[in-house]
């Protein structure tokens, strides 16, 4: 009785005496009644800047570390694990003639899967959580060139990959499900016979996926051909974006809870003035056009869209930025309705790569820097101001869309290992980022 008196004494009274020491001693008794020490918990907001660190792709993992994948002049890539704090863990270089990295993700199985593409083949590798190489192999089209520009984690350890295949001048969609140990569960191509080439995968909730890119083979210009597989692969729907003028290109992609879609990327102004508006739209889950927005600081000459995430089915996060004498670096957040909630303006680059319930995490660059920054949901940064403007330009344009008809095909893929060497190296240690702001 006399230790659970004096628990509910120390706990309710005497906190100061917790933190400050291991143990409580009774003065009736010749033992110690030890107690937790409470500590401070690390507030979950923080920036950080890497020397000379240059970047091609960035995922935040399961339980909150960090993975930088970068490219270098000589053909090979960097491929470096940052804790939770954002303090380097390992560094790997991998080096072979002509490979260039794209993307990186983590694997539900806890592991790294990189992909890209070599002078005429798609490859993959997958490394364990330490850094130590799995597996690595080359993918090819009926002995024919492919890359690869995105990847997207599956279940069991697996990723779909979506980029391009060649053949003959006829250029496709090339999308690849691959299993834990870089086998092929399916493989489509998707086509006219023209130019068509995928840059995004996404996966939606029903286990299908949104397959985005741009197409030459439904018109003169380059149009925007979004599809929707289901989890075997198998074309549910397809939907064609145009303008009166077109270069539009889609640079990221998410799918929200429901399975609406939202992009952001670039397009020509339809005004026919050669300027490029950044483009925000959605698409519901039948692939029907719900909105489509341009974002321009009022009176720039060139705006760009980039990331997007969705935190659930009303919060819908873009970053990008816009040219008015200088780049202008910009986050907003939408509601499911294209409605915008506010808007911020940076002085360092603003790429969304994860939200969770409470942090958004961001990447760009500052002063030449690689940047890392945890911000709150309202686009706070710790160490820089960031302004919200009032001359911020959001139009409602109108873009026809329509169901197209393509070629379907499951080609015979050649898989075969391949040999690049892999060596430790040392990612450059972090600083504090000061905007001076």
């Amino acid at each position: 009785m006399k230790k659970i008196v004096l628990l509910t004494i120390v706990f309710l009274c005497s906190i100061t005496l917790i933190t400050n020491s291991d143990s409580v001693q009774s003065e009736e008794a010749d033992e110690f009644i030890y107690l937790p020490i409470i500590s401070k918990p690390k507030s979950p907001f923080w920036s950080k800047t890497y020397p000379e660190q240059r970047y091609k792709d960035f995922a935040v993992t399961s339980d909150g570390e960090h993975l930088v994948l970068a490219s270098d002049t000589s053909y090979g890539f960097t491929l470096a694990k940052l804790d939770a704090d954002g303090e380097p863990v390992w560094e790997k270089t991998g080096s072979t003639y002509s490979m260039q990295p794209i993307e990186v993700t983590a694997t539900d199985d806890g592991n790294i899967i990189i992909t890209g593409y070599t002078s005429d083949n798609l490859w993959a590798a997958k490394f364990s959580n330490t850094g130590t190489l799995i597996w690595q192999k080359n993918y090819s089209y009926n002995q024919h060139d492919g890359d690869a520009f995105a990847l997207i984690p599956t279940n069991n350890g697996g990723v779909a990959i979506a980029g391009y295949t060649e053949q003959d001048s006829d250029i496709d969609y090339w999308i690849l499900n691959l299993d834990k140990n870089g086998g092929i569960i399916w493989q489509k191509t998707f086509g006219g016979d023209k130019t068509d080439v995928a840059t995004l995968i996404k996966k939606t909730p029903d286990n299908g996926f949104i397959v985005s890119g741009y197409t030459y083979s439904f018109g003169p210009l380059s149009y925007t051909w979004v599809i929707k597989l289901n989890s075997s692969g198998n074309l549910v729907w397809q939907k064609m974006l145009q303008g009166e003028y077109s270069w539009d290109l889609i640079n990221d992609a998410t799918v929200a809870p429901d399975g609406s879609s939202y992009f952001s990327g670039n397009k020509t102004n339809d005004s026919g003035n050669g300027v490029v508006d950044w483009w925000v739209f959605k698409l519901d889950a039948s692939g029907n056009l719900a909105w489509s927005k341009t974002i321009d600081i009022t009176g720039s000459t060139d705006s760009r869209g980039g990331k997007i995430f969705a935190l659930d089915n009303n919060n819908i996060y873009v970053s990008g930025s816009s040219y008015k004498d200088k780049w202008n670096p910009m986050l907003f957040n939408f509601d499911k309705d294209g409605n915008a909630r506010w808007h911020k303006i940076y002085e360092h680059g603003v790429a969304i790569q994860n939200i969770d319930s409470q942090v958004i995490t961001i990447t760009g660059y500052f002063n030449g820097d690689f940047m890392i920054a945890k911000s709150n949901l309202s686009g706070d940064v710790i160490g820089c101001s960031a302004a919200t403007q009032t001359d911020v330009t959001i139009l409602n344009i109108t873009k026809r869309i329509q169901t197209t008809n393509s070629s379907l095909s499951s080609p015979t893929i050649s898989i075969e290992n391949t040999a690049f060497s892999v060596t430790n190296s040392t990612f450059p240690s972090s600083q504090e980022l000061v905007c001076g702001g």
